[in-house]
Formats: C-alpha cells, structure tokens, sequence
C-alpha cells in the first residue's frame, strides 16, 4: 500500500493536489453546522439514573430556571434602595419582551404591601421588623449588604428565544442601574452563566485556533529555516482540520466546552508525521537524488513508521470510546479522524506538493536538516550519555516513577462548571458573590411518581422533604436549605383560601390542582404532570464534594422512606437528577474512567506493537515512554496540586498516543540500523537519536507549543489542560529520547541471538 501511495504522489501530484481540493470545500460548508451546548447532562450517558431523571423532567415536566438580579449596597434596608428594588421589579413585570419569559417575580419589597401610600421611615422600620423572619432570608443577606430579585423563568421556550430574551434581560437591568453610583445591579442565573459560557467558547476559538496556527509557522520556520516548507507543513494541517470540523458539523454532534480544544490538538498531533517525512525527504535529496526520487523513497521508508505511529496513535485515543463521557467519546472519535486524515495528507498531498514544487531543482548534496547544529551536539551527547550512563539512567527512573505512583493516591478529582467559567466573566463573578452572600442555591430534583391527589399522597411528599431537611447530617453542615414540591404550592393555595386546618379531601385537591394550573401554568407544569411530580431541594454546595453529600443525603433519605403512596425510584435507584446529582456522579467515575481508557490503550499499543515488530519484549518496550509519561503525570499533577477534571482525564490517552509516536520512531530506525546496516547497538543508538531525535525535538517542540498557546485559554480547564498536555509531552519526549534508548541498548546487549 505505502508503495502505491509513493507512485500516486510522484506520478499524479497535481490529480492529488485537485482531491484534496474539493474534499476541503465540502468540509468548509459542513464546518458552518456546527452548534453548540453547555448542557451538563451532555456530560454524562443516558443510563445513569440522575442524568435519566434530569432528561424526563425536562422532557415530560419543565425544570425550573432562575435568574438572579443581585443589588450591593452599604445598607439594603434603606428606603432609596427598597424603591430601586420595587421600581426595577416593576419595569421587568411591565417590559412587553419579557411576557412569557418571566413567569414570576419575587423579592422582599413584595412583603411590605404598598410603598407608594408609606414614608421612608415607615418604609425602613417595615422592612428592619421583615429582616427577621426566616423567609426573608432568600432575599437579604445577613450582613445587610446584598439583596437580591430571584425571577423563575419559562423553560418551556426554545433555547434560541431563552437566550435572546436573557440578553434583552441584562441590557434592561444595566440600563436601568445607569446613574446609581452608590447601588451596584448584576444579573447571574442559570441562563446568564450559560450565555458567558457560549460566548467564552466563542472566544476561545477565535483566538487560540490563529494562536496554535501562528506558533506552528513560526516553529516550522525555525526549524526549516524555510518559509515554504512552514507554508505547507501548515496547509497539510490545516487542511485536516478543516476536513475534521467539516465532519463534526454534518454529524450534527453538539459542541461542548471539551471540544475547545480539538483543532489545537490535532495541529499538535498531526505535526508529527509531516516533519518526519520532511525531514527524510531532504535526508534523501542531501544525497544527490531528485525530488521525485527523493519522495518515493522517503514514503516508502519513513512512511512505514508514520502509518505504525498514526495506528498506535489512532489505537490510544480510541481508547477514548470505553468512557463513561459522550463528549470524550466523541473528542476520541474526531481526534482518530484527525490523526487518520494527517496521515493520509502527509503521505499524499505532501510529497505531491515537494514534487511540484521542487522538480526543476537539480539534485544537490547540500540538502536541509531538521533543527540547527546546536541540536545536532545536543543530541550526540545525548547519545554518548546514554551508552555511558544507561545503568543509572534506569535506576532513576524506577526511583521517579515509584514516587509518582505513590503521589497518584493523593489526587483529588473534581467536577463543576465553574472550572471552564473565568471568574472575570459578570456573570460569574455575580454568582460567587451571590454564593458568599447567600450560600450556592443549585437544585437537586426528585422524581416522584404516585396518585397526587390523594391527600396521603402530598402529606408522603411533606414528611419526606421535611425528613431531608432535619437529616442530621443536613442541620450539621446545613447544605440542603430548602424544598419546593406542588405539596407545597397547595398548601400555600390552601392558606390563602384560608381553607379548615382539617385534611382536605381528594375532590378539594383536586379542584385546586385545577384553579392553580388556570392561573400558574408554568409554575404547575414545573412541579406536575399527571401522577409525575417534581421535587426540588436547594442545595447551598460550592464544591463537588458538598454536592456529593447533600445528592448522599437525598438518596439515603429515599433508601429508608417507609411511604408507599410515593414511588421515588427509577430503575431501582433512587430518582434523583438535577446539576449536583450529575456532578456527585462525575465525580465518582471521573478517575476510574481515565484509569480504564489509559489501561485500555496501553495493552491495545502494546498488542499491535508486539505483532508489528513480531516480537513481545519490543512491543513493550515501544511502550515503555508513553507508559512513563502517564505515570510521571501523576506526580505532576501532585505537585502542582491540581485536581483531576473530566479534561484533563484525556491527558493520559493524548500521551499515549504521542508518547507512542516517538517510540516507534526511535524503535523502527534502531532495528533498520541493527538489521539492514548491521551495525552494533552502540553505533545504531548514536545514528538513531542524532537522525530522528531532530524530527522528534521539531514534532516535540511544535506539539507543545500548539498545547501551550491553550494556557491563553479564559476557561479555567482548558487553561491546565495545556499547560498538563504540554508538560507531559516533554515527558513522552525525555523518555524516548533518553530512557528508550538505554532499554534498546540493555536488552540488545543482551540478546542471546545479538552476541
């Protein structure tokens, strides 16, 4: 097969170059499809039972939304501040955009009837008696310095109009908060943070995408010292790219946050291969051979290791597929595509391109090299210290990566959106102020299914919120703060009817259930629909820890509840769903997944590198750098006290499949050395590493620059993942370049069948 590719590129290069052409045109239009989400639940696979719970609220119920209108001021009791608040409730009910996207509007002026007939002293001293009820306390924080308008928005809209209708939100409130100095006005929520969230991965993409592009030209410049060559490398890149983008968007496949860094990752990866078949074809043309002939021969040698490379490459980020993550799923599946369509580009399109462009040259002996003539001493002594040393290079090594392995139980993991929202974000920073004022207010929802209007059913539903709530676990740490239930809803309708204390009868039930959906539709459908009710409980958590516990709390409470009017379970689980069950449950698979997929690709590497090489022991010790790296990064990951995320749980398969690249270069030259020019272990060591550790350190350097432009990122997550990627490849490039070697060298030596 390489040696038809050879032929194709030599003989047809312009039939190659118009291919190409059209295949990147059809990609361009499907790139335009792509659309994106921010969706937790995207997160996590169907069959987990909070992420079914959250996908059937949301199908069949409508999950409840909130914005947030945060105000800061000295003293929120004063009555200037009290009428801002009022007046600013009022615009929002009033403003004709907004109709049948609030559906409710509450704040503590609400409580303090009519402010138009009162005074200002009658205004403060109405509202300081207020601050004392408990109810009050979802609306003024304790310090009197933050108040807040907390709004439940239609989620029954399209997404579309939802986040249309949030900007005409915030462009309201700012407008409105013009001209007060003294009183600062933020809006925060669930859609607010989402609409940053959008907007950041817009960002992200405008400028990391011709940040990686721009650091890969000016490294393939440095190295080539050739302006054209750092064109083409970059248009072969590109063009995958494009190809793997294109695919994206007619997949219709969602966009999320995790995707970010696809383009920058397959630039990085993809460089690989098109400077090692660079570097041989001017390897050959040093030697006097035209352009054609120069390509045919680098296709069919150094093509050999490339196609091995993108295999075992392609093999360690499908390990990507056994995740326990649809988008790591999917990053896998984009990332194998990117690497299949670098190779074929850099075999193909590649040589077609040197071959026009370089056929009028006369054959010259002076041809380039990789890298100057400081990295070529670099690695002649990089060579001479591993022959010398090998013994104490082994030794340190074993002693470093005990360590490492050690310091891996150690890491903590970790799951919440905040870590790809920079905090510098309004919206974001709203939030963090809003969860110091008043504690983190996420819901959990529970799923209860049972004949709701029996009066039995709704005192279950009271008793098993109340048990929740007086759980002595909660009124230790106080992270469940509150529920809301149509148990609830009726009884406040009952109140209000001023109905008997006496336990209502099913047709009263009933008839109010009716009254109620009349009158609040979109609060009713929230709550129940038919024998479904919702159940939501309030949780204060910063963390993904304290989500855990209160998600624990819930779920125990479920497990021992003795009501058999309320069906509370789903699949024999307990029916809990909403943003902190799935992150409790992320948490929980976040390192078994990365522990499998990098298991996974490890033993698939190392099964196609046994029979590749026909040799077990060279399959492991092609292996050995990327197997090195994954562990090293655990004592990076230690040291620098970062947690592991659902990101930078790629890292260990991304190694892999790099890490695996080098070593098989480095392999499949030492044994053309040893077998086709048999010369000693020593002498193929020094020819080895002087030849292809140029590309490597190129491919390396190029690698970790495209990954180190992610540090620009203002997602948080990305931010680590790029600076981790970059380290750890450095790693996979130290391995191969020192440790590899040293193996090479001990176990050739001795090898009965090589004395």
């Amino acid at each position: 097969m390489i040696r038809k590719i050879a032929t194709a590129a030599e003989r047809r290069p312009g039939t190659v170059i118009l291919l190409v052409l059209i295949a990147t045109a059809i990609a361009s239009y499907g790139g335009t499809k792509i659309s994106m989400t921010t969706e937790l639940e995207e997160f996590l696979p169907e069959d987990y039972p909070s992420v079914k719970v959250t996908l059937e609220a949301e199908n069949q119920l409508s999950l409840q939304l909130h914005e947030y209108v945060m105000i800061e001021t000295e003293n929120v009791l004063k009555a200037n501040v009290i009428r801002t608040i009022h007046d600013l409730e009022e615009l929002l009910r009033e403003e004709p955009s907004l109709q049948g996207y609030l559906l409710s509007i509450e704040s503590y002026p609400d409580y303090m009837g009519n402010l138009e007939a009162m005074t200002d002293e009658q205004i403060e001293a109405t509202a300081l008696s207020l601050s004392a009820h408990p109810e009050i306390g979802a609306y003024i924080s304790e310090n009197l310095g933050a108040a807040r308008i907390i709004m439940r928005i239609n989620p029954a809209l399209p997404e579309e109009e939802l986040q249309e209708k949030t900007g005409e939100l915030h462009s309201l409130v700012e407008k409105f908060s013009g001209g007060r100095p003294d009183i600062s006005i933020e809006v925060t929520g669930d859609l607010s943070l989402d609409r940053d969230l959008r907007g950041v991965m817009n960002r992200d993409n405008r400028v990391l995408i011709p940040a990686a592009v721009a650091l890969v030209i000016v490294i393939l410049f440095l190295t080539f010292r050739r302006l054209s060559d750092a064109a083409i490398l970059f248009l072969i890149l590109g063009i995958g790219a494009t190809w793997v983008v294109g695919i994206f968007g007619y997949s219709g496949l969602k966009f999320t946050p995790v995707h970010v860094v696809t383009v920058p990752l397959i630039l990085g990866v993809g460089v690989d291969y098109v400077i090692h078949v660079l570097n041989r074809y001017y390897e050959e043309t040093g030697k006097g051979r035209s352009a054609k002939a120069a390509v045919a021969t680098s296709i069919r040698t150094v093509g050999v290791a490339v196609l091995l490379a993108a295999i075992t490459t392609m093999v360690g980020f499908g390990s990507f597929l056994v995740s326990d993550f649809p988008p790591i799923r999917t990053l896998g599946v984009l990332i194998m595509t990117g690497i299949f369509f670098s190779f074929v580009l850099s075999t193909t399109l590649l040589p077609a391109i040197l071959v026009l462009r370089d056929r009028r040259k006369r054959p010259s002996r002076s041809g380039r090299r990789v890298g100057g003539e400081k990295i070529g001493i670099l690695l002649s002594k990089i060579a001479a210290g591993t022959e010398r040393h090998k013994g104490k290079i082994l030794l340190v090594t074993v002693v470093l990566t005990a360590i490492c392995i050690v310091s891996a139980f150690g890491i903590s993991t970790t799951m919440s959106f905040e870590l790809f929202m920079p905090e510098e974000i309004s919206s974001v920073a709203a939030s963090e102020k809003m969860s110091d004022y008043f504690g983190g207010r996420h819901p959990a929802v529970v799923l209860a299914e049972g004949d709701i209007a029996s009066p039995q059913t709704l005192i279950s539903m009271y008793t098993f919120e109340k048990s929740v709530l007086l759980d002595p676990r909660n009124l230790e740490e106080n992270l469940i703060m509150d529920s809301y239930s149509i148990a609830d809803l009726l009884y406040d309708a009952f109140a209000e009817a001023q109905m008997p204390a006496k336990l209502p009868t099913r047709e009263q039930i009933a008839a109010l259930i009716d009254n109620l959906k009349e009158r609040k539709p979109q609060v009713v459908n929230s709550l129940l629909v038919d024998n479904k009710a919702m159940i939501y409980f309030y949780v204060r958590g910063e963390t993904d820890r304290e989500m855990k516990e209160a998600v624990e709390i819930i779920r125990s409470q479920i497990e021992e509840s003795a009501e058999q009017e309320l069906n509370m379970k789903i699949d024999g689980s307990p029916a809990v769903g909403g943003a902190p069950a799935i992150i409790a449950d992320i948490v929980e698979r976040i390192k078994s997944s990365s522990l499998r997929t990098t298991a996974t690709a490890l033993i698939l590497c190392m099964v196609i590198l046994a029979l590749i090489f026909r040799s077990p022991s060279m399959g492991a010790i092609a292996i050995l750098p990327a197997g090195l790296s994954f562990l090293w990064e655990f004592g990076a990951l230690r040291g620098i006290g970062w947690p592991m995320d659902v990101l930078n749980m790629t890292v260990p398969a991304l190694v892999i499949g790099i890490g695996v690249d080098f070593a098989v270069h480095i392999s499949h030259r030492f044994r053309e050395e040893r077998e086709a020019h048999r010369r000693s272990p020593e002498e193929s060591i020094r020819i080895t590493v002087t030849n292809v550790g140029r590309a490597l350190i190129a491919a390396a350097a190029t690698t970790c620059g495209a990954f180190g432009i992610l540090s620009l990122a203002t997602m948080p997550a990305v931010n680590r993942f790029g600076l981790l990627s970059a380290l750890v490849i450095f790693f996979a490039l130290v391995a191969a370049l020192v440790i590899l070697p040293s193996v090479l060298i001990t176990k050739d030596t001795k090898s009965p069948s090589r004395k």
